[in-house]
């Protein structure tokens, strides 16, 4: 156990085990909610250069992460250990009886003249359609937020409805982790609404 503290306080977080532990009704840690919604300041803080900190529209610069910085991440992990394996997922249709409600929840195209019933935008940017076959660019999955993997339950707190190639992507991951633009995998809102501006009816 003393080990473990340590780890925490070396990578410059101070959360409790209440706050790591997930919490039966949120369907994830307190923690990790806070860590996703303050990840660009935190990073910076522990002397991170990480470019997905910032996120678009800022240019892409390459980068490789130091040795020291690699290490750091490996204890952030640690916060939040996988307790399952990845083998044993939760059954599709467990997780799509809530997808009507977490379809509402999603941002839609209403004002650029799209069914917002038809058409939505998932949180990563990618836009969605609802009856898309299941290799579309624009089809989706239901996945969970605080990885299923590392504890998290399957609750509508958090279930998340995003791009299917997203859902794959992140798995065990933890989101504050992944960089931005390897969530942007679908096609983008500026992409759609170029291809139905263009008056070849080929690439439409």
């Amino acid at each position: 156990m003393g080990s473990r503290k340590d780890s925490v306080v070396a990578a410059g977080i101070c959360f409790s085990d209440e706050d790591r532990r997930v919490d039966p009704h949120l369907g994830y840690p307190r923690a990790y909610a806070k860590l996703c919604r303050n990840a660009c300041a935190w990073l910076q803080l522990q002397g991170f250069l990480l470019p997905h900190a910032d996120g678009p529209p800022r240019a892409f610069l390459p980068y490789t992460a130091r040795p020291e910085e690699v290490a750091k991440l490996e204890e952030v992990q640690d916060l939040f250990p996988i307790v399952l394996s990845d083998t044993r997922k939760e059954h599709p249709s467990h997780l799509h009886k809530f997808k009507d409600v977490l379809w509402q929840q999603l941002d839609h195209l209403g004002n650029a003249g799209f069914d917002p019933a038809c058409f939505r935008v998932d949180s990563y940017g990618n836009v969605l359609y609802w009856h898309a076959d299941p290799a579309s660019p624009l089809a989706w999955e239901v996945c969970h937020w605080f990885p299923y993997s590392r504890g998290g339950k399957t609750v509508l707190n958090n279930l998340r409805l995003a791009q299917w190639q997203v859902s794959l992507k992140k798995k065990e991951k933890l989101e504050f982790l992944i960089p931005w633009w390897d969530l942007q995998l679908g096609v983008s809102i500026n992409q759609f609404l170029t291809a139905f501006d263009s008056p070849n009816i080929g690439f439409r």
